[in-house]
């Protein structure tokens, strides 16, 4: 049986081997067993990754919107110069306006 009652572990040798390659890194003391320390360490270690990983999407997310910004940014700025080249381009002399000086 892989679970010690009396001695409140569970012996992860006796289990199938995707179970006990997932609990082998919370055998920390290396005896082949879980006990209830290994396990409470092994939650401690999960909450902290959940928390992490929330971190983690939210960071995401955030860099997600603030790409998005800056390509729409872009392409209202690609926009605003091509029509004002454009316009440009339909002036005569390119857009310069010649003045004459006085006198000449």
């Amino acid at each position: 049986e892989s679970v010690d009652a009396e001695n409140n572990c569970i012996d992860i040798s006796s289990l199938g081997k995707d179970v006990k390659d997932a609990l082998k890194p919370f055998d920390t003391n290396g005896d082949g067993r879980i006990d209830i320390h290994e396990i409470a360490l092994a939650g401690m270690i999960h909450q902290h990754l959940k928390g992490a990983y929330a971190l983690l999407q939210k960071a995401f997310a955030g860099v997600v919107i603030v790409l998005l910004i800056l390509g729409v940014t872009l392409a209202s700025l690609s926009y605003v110069f091509a029509e004002s080249a454009q316009e440009t381009n339909d002036r005569p002399l390119g857009g310069w306006r010649c003045r004459r000086l006085q006198g000449h």
